[in-house]
């Protein structure tokens, strides 16, 4: 049956594969709860504090953990049960890791990020199985597992003397992200070529005639001082149509020619 409460750890597997993160995460919360001690040997905490070491610990077990261990009321009891049955993790890890340890190469890898990945779990289980791992043997395994025609690259790595292994794994990965850059730029186009220019070409959909002299007036046509038909007088057109083209003179100017036209009068 799962806790109803919300764990504030994940629970001990009965499989023993988080014994060593779980042990270290209920030492951190019963010191937050100033009940660390209960789980010590030998400890004469008072009884309310026991009992609350109990149920953390009890709470925080696999569902298949619950009925081991049931009638174990003393905390540091259990806290040493526990730890007999499945702090042997040390003695599985230890040869593995040596094992790792003795075939790691830096050559082996695709990336530098992956090779500085394997180190560091490789140093982590060591650590944990209490095989100290120090910076100078980090430094000679790089340095040592070089590919044999980059012995040159080794010995100028080497020659930097650095002092951490991160320092190195810097250096390592900026030179890495550089001979990839290179590698781009060099596979982009043929040797002894030129980039070619983009060209911009705008394409205009329908195109309206605008007026050069008077841009507001938009599509329509410049058509000068009156236009084809009108300059300097009013037009009329034939009523018929603009097929004939032909003009239909006003009243006034035909008085006007009639006028004109008139003999002067005798004088008698």
């Amino acid at each position: 049956m799962a806790n109803i409460e919300k764990l504030k750890i994940p629970a001990l597997q009965v499989t023993r594969e988080n014994y060593i993160a779980w042990s270290t995460n209920v030492e951190l919360h019963l010191d937050e709860m100033n009940i660390l001690d209960t789980i010590r040997e030998g400890n004469e905490s008072p009884n309310h504090e026991k009992s609350r070491a109990i149920i953390f610990l009890r709470k925080h077990r696999d569902e298949n953990l619950i009925h081991d261990y049931a009638k174990v009321k003393d905390p540091a009891e259990l806290w040493q049960a526990l730890k007999e049955r499945f702090d042997n993790h040390r003695a599985i890890t230890l040869p593995h890791a040596l094992d790792e340890w003795a075939n790691l190469r830096f050559l082996d890898f695709q990336s530098v990020e992956k090779y500085n990945s394997a180190m560091l779990r490789i140093v982590s289980q060591l650590e944990y199985c209490g095989k100290h791992v120090s910076e100078e043997e980090m430094l000679n395994k790089t340095y040592l597992t070089f590919h044999k025609e980059q012995y040159v690259l080794a010995e100028q790595y080497r020659n930097c003397r650095y002092r951490r292994f991160s320092e190195l794994i810097v250096a390592l990965t900026i030179a890495e992200k550089n001979n990839q850059l290179l590698i781009k730029n060099h596979n982009a186009r043929p040797v002894r070529t030129k980039a070619i220019p983009e060209v911009n070409v705008m394409v205009v959909k329908n195109p309206e005639k605008t007026d050069v002299q008077n841009p507001e007036r938009g599509g329509q046509t410049y058509r000068g001082r009156g236009g084809r038909f009108n300059r300097g007088r009013v037009k009329y057109y034939n009523p018929q149509g603009r097929k004939s083209f032909k003009w239909v003179r006003s009243e006034q100017n035909l008085k006007a020619r009639k006028q004109k036209v008139m003999p002067p009068r005798s004088v008698t």
